[in-house]
């Protein structure tokens, strides 16, 4: 919370609130002084700084842990850290002072806490005094985390509930002065208890038993007019209207609480992140001339990239052309040089044909020629074998002749006669 409730938050609502705290209070306690005054929800202490200012002897100002204490308006002793979105805020001031109060506040508060937490908000400032001075935004109010924006019909149904009459007392005296801004002017109202001693403090002609309470300021009205835009309006339109009558009709009718709200049903059987549902459909709010310079800047921005998109793509269509170009003449030359490839393999194979037909022509030749070599050759063996044949009963002669001869070489006679055989050869000569 510390990130919604900063220092700028109340920063920007702190000077507003004083002033509207010191009219308000100053015309309440001409009704009666309290001794005791609870702020709950004050945030940096605007409400309890004046009502100190105002001579209340005890005051106390209870909001979140997240509040700064060096941003406080009251000494730190007059701080009391609670969230009050969850139960226990009545027990924890009732215990600081030890008794209830003389008058409990809390100003545009109830709006800032989960729905469910209504009833149970009530009752505790209900029970931390007779007289509860309360004011919460209605629908479309605007600000900041308003999550449970609501018709003033449907607070005071509540405090009814808790035995409180309605006091519209102050909005009339509020309605035209300039230094209360619109929205203490349009929501503030007073709940008294109806048994409590306090009750005859107020005249009775400002107690509203059953009449309408809801307004709308018209500077709340130019405000809403002249300034905002709700983008999901058109989802809620049936559900807030039929809401403010059932709302209205429960408060006349006297209803011990406010009826069950369209717009609530509705936000709780949507999808858990859906938008165009209550509060979104209440808080969500723009300014149309921020929605329209944000458009324009958005529009201008586009053209602009629109223009450097435009830019780059004539780049690259130029780069296209120029790629284009390179491509064609590179494709040509590759073109030409498949063909020149294509031309020289088919060179290349006619003459490996060629060559491959010569040298089949050599081989068939050169085998016609070992072929005749060959019939040449068997022609021959032929003729050696026929002549063989002839010379075979020779040999056989010729092998008995020299086994003769042999014979007579080896007989005693022919060593004798070798002698004169060599003498006779001499003389010869």
């Amino acid at each position: 919370m510390s990130a919604v409730y900063d220092a700028k938050f109340y920063e920007d609502q702190s000077n507003d609130s004083l002033v509207a705290a010191e009219i308000v209070l100053g015309l309440l306690f001409e009704h009666g002084r309290p001794a005791s005054v609870v702020d709950v929800g004050c945030g940096v202490g605007t409400w309890a700084r004046t009502a100190l200012q105002l001579a209340v002897p005890e005051v106390f100002g209870i909001d979140g842990d997240y509040v700064d204490r060096n941003a406080l308006l009251v000494p730190e002793v007059n701080f009391l850290p609670c969230d009050l979105a969850v139960p226990g805020v009545a027990e924890l001031a009732l215990a600081r002072l030890g008794r209830r109060y003389d008058l409990a506040i809390s100003m545009e508060v109830a709006e800032h806490l989960p729905h469910h937490r209504a009833p149970g908000f009530v009752a505790e400032l209900c029970s931390l005094s007779d007289v509860v001075l309360f004011s919460a935004a209605i629908p479309f109010q605007g600000g900041t985390a308003h999550v449970n924006e609501q018709w003033p019909e449907f607070w005071a149904t509540y405090f009814r509930d808790e035995g409180f009459a309605c006091c519209d007392l102050l909005r009339p005296l509020l309605w035209t002065m300039p230094a209360v801004k619109w929205w203490y002017a349009q929501n503030t109202l007073l709940f008294v208890r109806s048994d409590s001693p306090a009750f005859g403090r107020f005249p009775e002609a400002a107690m509203v038993h059953d009449g309408g309470l809801a307004r709308v300021h018209p500077a709340a009205w130019l405000s809403s007019i002249m300034n905002r835009w709700h983008p999901y309006r058109s989802a809620a339109r049936e559900e807030e209207s039929r809401d403010l009558e059932a709302v209205v009709a429960a408060w006349v009718a006297g209803a011990p609480a406010p009826p069950a709200l369209a717009a609530v049903a509705r936000a709780e059987a949507a999808p858990a992140d859906a938008l165009d549902v209550f509060p979104h459909t209440r808080m969500t709010n723009m300014v149309p001339e921020q929605l329209l310079a944000e458009a324009a800047a958005e529009g201008a921005a586009l053209r602009t990239d629109l223009a450097a998109r435009d830019a780059h793509a004539a780049l690259l269509a130029e780069e296209a052309v120029t790629r284009q170009a390179s491509f064609d003449a590179a494709l040509a030359r590759l073109q030409a040089e498949r063909a020149s490839l294509e031309a020289e393999a088919q060179a290349a194979e006619e003459r490996q044909a060629a060559a491959l037909r010569e040298s089949l022509a050599e081989a068939r030749s050169r085998i016609a020629e070992a072929e005749r070599q060959a019939g040449e050759a068997a022609s021959e063996a032929q003729a050696l074998r026929a002549r063989l044949a002839e010379l075979e009963p020779r040999l056989a002669s010729g092998d008995a002749a020299r086994l003769q001869v042999e014979a007579l070489h080896a007989s005693t006679s022919w060593r004798a006669t070798a002698p004169l055989r060599a003498l006779g050869r001499l003389l010869g000569r």
